[in-house]
């Protein structure tokens, strides 16, 4: 598996890189303490996997992170500084480890996570392609489902609201749908069908 890196401090991110590669036999693509730069690491290189400190996700990067995992099907992976955690619910993709954990732990966790991953990718592919639409707009399409503002997803995303909205304007008409709603009853169509074809 890929993976991205959500840390700061140049030291302590190839520390975790050389742990990752050498003991875990996973590919670091890159570090960042942008949230958004990972988030572009995700895009670009593949990765498969974000591993964040908690600390950094602060600032409304914890949200970005989490919609934009919802939204691209990566795996989230959370170190926290507390002893203990809870789980995650609701949620496979995203795992949250105490400050105790050994890094076979982190290993393990990040395997788990590799199945919740790779096939909603897969399964994203083939809505798009069924949907007509590009993979940004399917992008858009799945957040407007999701119930968020143009401008939410314009934070999301990194475009300006007006290109948003001129792009669900666009998505509405393409999927011949009269309004938000309607646009998110078709995936929610499309996406069960899939499902149910994976399936068998």
């Amino acid at each position: 598996m890929r993976v991205a890196l959500f840390w700061d401090g140049l030291l302590m991110a190839e520390a975790m890189a050389a742990l990752l590669e050498q003991k875990g036999h996973f590919e670091v693509v890159g570090y960042s303490n942008s949230a958004r730069e990972c988030l572009v690491q995700v895009r670009d290189r593949r990765a498969d996997a974000i591993i964040a400190k908690s600390s950094l996700m602060q600032d409304g990067s914890g949200d970005l992170l989490h919609g934009a995992r919802l939204v691209n099907g990566f795996g989230l992976i959370v170190l926290s500084d507390q002893d203990h955690v809870q789980a995650q619910e609701g949620d496979e993709g995203t795992q949250v480890l105490g400050k105790n954990s050994s890094a076979e732990d982190l290993f393990a966790t990040i395997r788990q996570i590799a199945p919740h991953t790779i096939v909603p990718r897969r399964l994203r592919v083939r809505q798009t392609s069924q949907l007509g639409l590009s993979a940004r707009e399917h992008e858009i399409a799945e957040l407007v489902a999701k119930g968020l503002s143009n401008k939410r997803i314009s934070e999301i995303i990194g475009l300006r609201e007006q290109s948003v909205k001129n792009m669900v304007s666009t998505i509405i008409r393409r999927l011949s749908c009269e309004n938000r709603t309607q646009v998110a009853l078709k995936l929610a169509s499309i996406a069960e069908r899939a499902r149910m074809e994976s399936m068998h």
